[in-house]
């Protein structure tokens, strides 16, 4: 199944969702995010009637503290309906992400993109979910491990430093396409590039914005983010542990 992504001003990666029949609106694609939440006008239509106030740990919904927990709603992207799903309302002094359109926005992840190996092609605006048992990593330029801790992905990249030829080292990046810079690094600003699938991939200048890509202490070394997508089909396998990378622009990739 292949959903529409949508190309917003803030640079991350965007689904329009409808709930409950309404009209569609943008829900950041944030790869840890263990609940789908809503904020903005929209969100006052469902009403608090019989729903509950939610604390949250923040690994579950990182920046988010809590909300109202409304359940029953239909939840609907492109032609995936989820029925019977649970929703967080979050009042929008609390929203730590955008709201591009000025009103309503949301945010879904890991809880629902787990369950599928996930085909991201952000030159085409296209989400493609497929199914683990039919998604083929050998037709890909890279695969590398994929590790995910307290539902936050991480994988290994090479930086060549540009000091000398073939010298770099590794790093551990965090994944998250909810953060519009491309490749940061937590002890910014970066030198030299990344390498993925044979691009060459200019490290950010200053450090990694927390507010935007929260992490763990101690885990990553950097954020892979949404601006680094340009130019690569990357596929995510929560599941299965891997991540795959293929560059649109073969002529470009390093020999």
């Amino acid at each position: 199944m292949t959903l529409e992504l949508e190309a917003l001003s803030d640079g991350g990666l965007w689904l329009p969702v409808s709930v409950d029949g309404s009209a569609p609106v943008p829900f950041l694609l944030q790869a840890s995010a263990g609940a789908i939440a809503l904020t903005g006008a929209r969100a006052s239509g469902f009403g608090p009637s019989g729903a509950g106030r939610l604390s949250l740990r923040e690994p579950l919904l990182p920046g988010v503290r809590g909300g109202v927990l409304v359940r029953q709603r239909r939840v609907a992207i492109g032609g995936l309906e989820l029925a019977d799903q649970g929703l967080l309302l979050v009042e929008s002094a609390d929203w730590p992400h955008p709201q591009p359109r000025g009103v309503a926005a949301g945010v879904l992840g890991y809880d629902l993109l787990r369950r599928a190996v996930l085909e991201i092609d952000a030159d085409l605006r296209q989400l493609t979910l497929h199914r683990p048992s039919s998604y083929d990593f050998r037709g890909l330029d890279e695969v590398q491990r994929l590790a995910v801790l307290e539902r936050v992905p991480y994988f290994e990249a090479w930086v060549e430093s540009g000091r000398e030829p073939g010298a770099g080292y590794w790093v551990r990046l965090q994944f998250e396409p909810a953060a519009s810079g491309g490749i940061c690094l937590d002890e910014g600003p970066g030198r030299g590039v990344a390498v993925v699938a044979g691009r060459r991939i200019p490290l950010a200048d200053g450090r990694c914005d927390p507010a935007r890509a929260p992490g763990r202490a101690g885990q990553r070394d950097g954020v892979f983010g949404a601006g680094a997508f340009a130019g690569l089909v990357v596929a995510v396998d929560y599941e299965g542990g891997r991540i795959g990378f293929r560059a649109r622009d073969r002529a470009s990739r390093v020999d």
